[in-house]
């Protein structure tokens, strides 16, 4: 049946007069579905495709004459028209449809995005990316396609009024209400007429996993247009194949560059696409895929846009990553220009990955800057270790969420396709991956940071090691030889501080805690209450009976000299505090 396909679909286009070079062979694979072999050795082998076998943008006044439509809608209603050539059997379109009738055969009836999987197959990418995503993406989707159905008369809105309803429901109904309402119309392609939102959706799937840019075409084109390319669209996706595409006389040419060996199969190359786009976009995803990322979203206060930018962090926006052709820009805005707050209004994304580190490299850098105080810059020591605690706890919160074994969801109405769930175990398992390789270069970074700046970092431990009279002498003489355990370096930090400075007894070797604290203490203004000073001073001043000796203010002063000049390993086992010295 589908070798049938095929070749109704490759004998149609030839009639059209689309070219392949000789020794190429289209045929149907149990595991990777429709592929091309090389009966032959070929050099250089080409597909091309007339114009007059291009679905583009300039069809759709001709399938729907009576529409006036803007520019920025186009792809949508491409969307529409490539339904209505499917599911309608209107008279209107009798000519279209049998023009491009064995090409609507030879698309797949599924395309496997976890966008129609079922709610037990969902429910395996619970924590991940994907899986917290899906519902927004649908939402997304069934936005797109209500906000056309809602505002042009040439629909009869009766016949598609429980998905009108659904929309406006959608976001308290559950994903098996919805999967059962309208996913199952997609997957068995029998929606009630075709421009309902299961047959959109059916239309949506098949762009994003098959459109090319139309620019290839038409260099004048807006960049987001796009186009869908009849054989060529046959091909698989390899990201070592080394191919281009060119204009031909008004069409489309593909050319895989280089020599093929017979039996070997021809490829196309979507770009560089991880495993997470490849399977929520084309259905299916790549062992071992270098280009594999995982996706991490900050939303920034609008206000501190333009100062870190300013400060020669690099936000990223998703132009610097590789993106669906056809999807709506979030903004043409440029973040150079005086408002940059607006690109960046729906947060920042990175793309985390083992082969590029600087997408950790930046946000690093931003981390760092979020950890920064008012007179500090955010490339000094400090900012730098407080940021990249905070950023190795924010990742290790993403790694538990991503690592808990999903429940799965019994259901007897429900089976779980074995490749899906194959799928969806590969792709949590390569993200756990992509998350620890990241805590772990964060984990070296520190080692490195702390191996070559230990003559400006103070801790607990050299303290022990290199002011023996302050546990020796200083500590009974101030506690009344009251026996006193510490809750932890931070508190013993601010004690020594507070004691020394009384005693006027800092060992020469940190002399420059004494005159930063100074420093600090001719600058600062009275301190405001601070918990965890306060519980410092009653936890270990009043109750160890020496309130006498250090003030509520003093304990709070410490505590903000600290707050400001020290950070905490947060992300280590021993919560350690250590103190830096900044350079002068």
């Amino acid at each position: 049946m589908q070798l049938d396909k095929i070749q109704k679909v490759l004998e149609w286009g030839i009639s059209f007069g689309a070219t392949l070079s000789s020794g190429l062979r289209f045929e149907f694979d149990e595991f990777e579905g429709i592929r091309c072999i090389c009966t032959e050795d070929v050099d250089n082998p080409e597909v091309r495709i007339p114009r007059d076998l291009v679905i583009h943008k300039g069809l759709i006044k001709s399938i729907f004459p009576r529409l006036e439509f803007e520019e920025c809608d186009s792809n949508t209603w491409m969307k529409f028209m490539v339904a209505k050539l499917k599911f309608d059997s209107d008279e209107s379109t009798v000519g279209w449809r049998q023009k491009f009738g064995p090409y609507m055969e030879c698309l797949p009836a599924v395309v496997d995005s976890p966008l129609i999987w079922n709610p037990r197959e969902v429910s395996l990418l619970q924590g991940t990316n994907l899986g917290n995503s899906l519902r927004a993406k649908l939402l997304i989707i069934f936005k797109e396609w209500h906000d056309i159905v809602d505002k042009n008369d040439i629909f009869d809105n009766t016949m598609i009024a429980a998905e009108l309803a659904l929309y406006s429901v959608f976001q308290s109904t559950s994903y098996a209400d919805i999967y059962d309402a309208v996913l199952v119309d997609t997957i068995k392609q029998t929606p009630k007429v075709w421009y309902s939102f299961s047959a959109f959706l059916w239309s949506h799937l098949i762009f994003l996993s098959r459109a090319f840019p139309e620019y290839v075409l038409n260099s004048e084109c807006d960049r987001n247009s796009v186009i869908l390319l009849p054989i060529i669209d046959l091909l698989n996706h390899n990201y070592n194949s080394k191919v281009e595409w060119f204009s031909s006389d008004g069409g489309f040419g593909y050319r895989r560059l280089g020599a093929v060996d017979k039996g070997q199969q021809l490829y196309n190359n979507y770009g560089g696409k991880g495993n997470e786009e490849l399977l929520s976009g084309y259905g299916f995803l790549l062992n071992d895929n270098l280009f594999s990322s995982i996706a991490l979203k900050i939303k920034l206060p609008a206000d501190q846009i333009g100062n870190i930018l300013k400060e020669g962090i690099k936000l990223p926006t998703m132009d610097d990553y590789t993106t669906y052709a056809f999807e709506k820009k979030q903004s043409d805005y440029n973040p150079t220009v005086e408002h940059p707050e607006l690109a960046f209004r729906d947060g920042v994304t990175y793309l985390l990955n083992k082969t590029n580190e600087s997408p950790l490299n930046d946000m690093l850098s931003l981390f760092s800057y979020l950890n920064k105080s008012d007179n500090e810059r955010w490339d000094e020591l400090t900012p730098l270790f407080k940021g990249l605690h905070s950023l190795r706890l924010a990742l290790e919160h993403k790694l538990q969420a991503v690592n808990n074994k999903p429940v799965e969801i019994e259901s007897e109405s429900h089976e779980i396709n074995s490749t899906r769930k194959n799928y969806a175990t590969v792709y949590r398992a390569e993200q756990v991956s992509i998350l620890k390789y990241a805590l772990t270069q964060l984990k070296e970074r520190e080692k490195k940071w702390m191996s070559e700046n230990k003559s400006r970092l103070l801790t607990m431990k050299k303290i022990v090691k290199y002011d023996p009279s302050f546990i020796d002498e200083e500590l009974p003489l101030f506690f009344g030889n009251r026996d006193v355990i510490f809750p932890g370096s931070r508190q013993f930090l601010g004690l020594w501080i507070l004691i020394k400075r009384q005693n006027n007894s800092f060992p020469t070797k940190y002399k420059w805690v004494q005159e930063s604290y100074s420093d600090y203490k001719a600058m600062q203004t009275p301190s405001a209450f601070d918990e965890e000073a306060d519980l410092f001073n009653t936890d270990l001043i009043v109750q160890n009976q020496a309130p006498d000796k250090i003030t509520i203010e003093e304990a709070r002063n410490v505590y903000q000299f600290l707050s400001l000049n020290a950070f905490t390993r947060t992300a280590s086992t021993d919560q350690e505090t250590i103190l830096v010295k900044r350079r002068s």
